[in-house]
């Protein structure tokens, strides 16, 4: 749909972290602040600015996927056993909830896959009809993974570490090219 000079798109807002086997992880980890640069490229983030749309981009929010890929078990029980989710919008917390409240929904599933939920479109916690967070262009927003203590992964044989995504599921109104 195209409203003025921004066209309205039915995708999410990504942005990936990744850590080496046996590295701690903090208490407070902050997703969504560094956009596409010299490390982060569009394959991790399409966010192009640190921690805020820039004008006229704006995201109604209508869910929220966490997605762990190439990651060992223990590492991604340990995570979602020991930190929460929580979607904050300028300074104020707009969403909080356990991270398998917020289920991918897609991505590989095999007997060794680990994946937080079946791969399914159904499979994701949605907001329901008519609730949405709004993020406007110049707002600062970030999600945090909150735990009392940080999580030291696996230092497992295969080297995989951690690599989680997380999207911000619904209306990105982007500039009409």
């Amino acid at each position: 749909m195209q409203s003025g000079l921004v066209d309205e798109l039915r995708e999410p807002l990504f942005d990936t972290i990744t850590a080496d086997a046996g590295a701690v992880l903090p208490s407070t980890i902050n997703m969504f602040t560094v956009g596409q640069n010299d490390t982060k490229g569009p394959e991790l983030t399409n966010m192009t600015a640190n921690g805020e749309l820039p004008s006229p981009e704006r995201m109604s929010v209508y869910g929220i996927r966490m997605a762990f890929f190439n990651t060992v078990e223990a590492d991604v029980d340990a995570i979602i056993r020991g930190y929460c989710v929580r979607l904050v919008v300028s300074g104020k917390a707009k969403f909080t909830a356990p991270i398998e409240y917020c289920a991918a929904g897609g991505g590989l599933y095999a007997g060794t896959a680990v994946q937080n939920g079946l791969p399914s479109k159904e499979a994701g916690v949605m907001f329901p009809e008519g609730y949405q967070i709004d993020i406007e262009a110049g707002q600062r927003f970030s999600l945090q993974l909150v735990a009392r203590q940080g999580v030291t992964l696996a230092a497992d044989p295969d080297g995989t570490g951690l690599f989680l995504r997380a999207m911000l599921d619904g209306l990105h109104s982007v500039p009409v090219n």
